[in-house]
């Protein structure tokens, strides 16, 4: 029982590492400039709206809810959807003012901003993103930096991606896939000669 135990281990690790070989992990910033809507009001500090930025190689579409309370609190969180000519990811953001010590380190009515942006699936690649390309099943998450200007609600921001995509299975294992198969077989193959001997 106890060599079925680790047989079944073995089995569990050999294929988790199998699948963790066959992920594609990129790493690249963007930069985006240009205003988050607030085509409609909610109240007197709460607004929606739908935007749209693009830096020549890859566009941002967002539909958010705005909380401006300036100087003291800026709020902006919804879906958005990031495109480019290898395909498309979708998911959901939120940011808002950091308030350090304004008045003396930054221009007035300019504040600093800081958020992050999360696709939905969550490394599940058995739901597949309504963008065909190679950010199919994608998985990311973006570390967004930048400024916004109180006046205007004119930004300027940063985001930092990390993407996971899976690769496509060769017909050919590849050397580290195959190493792992291959010392997986050979631990089953001893622990099967172990237990037919006892």
């Amino acid at each position: 029982m106890f060599f079925k135990s680790i047989k079944y281990a073995l089995i569990g690790v050999v294929l988790f590492a199998s699948a963790n070989a066959n992920a594609k992990i990129e790493q690249f910033t963007d930069y985006f400039s240009g205003t988050f809507s607030q085509d409609s009001m909610i109240d007197y500090f709460d607004f929606t709206g739908q935007s749209t930025f693009s830096n020549g190689n890859a566009s941002l579409n967002t539909n958010h809810e705005i909380i401006s309370l300036f100087p003291d609190f800026y709020y902006a969180g919804g879906s958005f959807t990031r495109a480019d000519s290898t395909g498309a990811f979708s998911g959901r953001f939120d940011f808002q003012t950091t308030l350090p010590d304004y008045e003396n380190q930054f221009a007035p009515n300019v504040f600093p901003i800081y958020g992050i942006f999360s696709t939905d699936n969550l490394f599940n690649f058995n739901t597949p993103n309504t963008n065909l390309g190679a950010y199919k099943y994608a998985y990311a998450t973006g570390e967004m930096k930048g400024f916004i200007d109180s006046n205007s609600n004119y930004t300027n921001f940063t985001i930092d991606w990390t993407v996971v995509t899976p690769v496509q299975l060769s017909p050919v294992p590849e050397p580290n896939s195959a190493w792992l198969f291959g010392l997986g077989l050979l631990c089953l193959a001893g622990l099967s000669r172990k237990s037919a001997a006892l």
